[in-house]
């Protein structure tokens, strides 16, 4: 279940853009697939293979709806990256 709340908690931060630090202060026993040190400025690179885990687990536990949210910021994330490699 652990992997399950720490998907849910990166969902939290990834896609509402909730603040690590007010879900740590709801359970001091936290779990991320983020390094939350990092929050607000996450590097791409993290948080693609973040949110990558994490659609996997809820895809497990069959969130389908925060799936759709997590497929939506992936391939943002992608094209963004791609934008900026262009642009060098």
């Amino acid at each position: 279940m652990d992997e399950f709340e720490a998907a849910l908690n990166t969902y939290r931060v990834l896609i509402l853009e909730d603040d690590p630090y007010d879900i740590v202060g709801e359970d001091a026993w936290s779990l991320f697939f983020v390094d939350v040190s990092e929050y607000p400025n996450f590097d791409n690179v993290s948080a693609l293979i973040s949110a990558e885990h994490t659609l996997e687990v809820l895809e497990k536990h069959e969130h389908y709806e925060k799936c759709a949210d997590l497929r939506d910021y992936i391939i943002n994330l992608k094209i963004w990256n791609l934008e900026n490699i262009k642009k060098k």
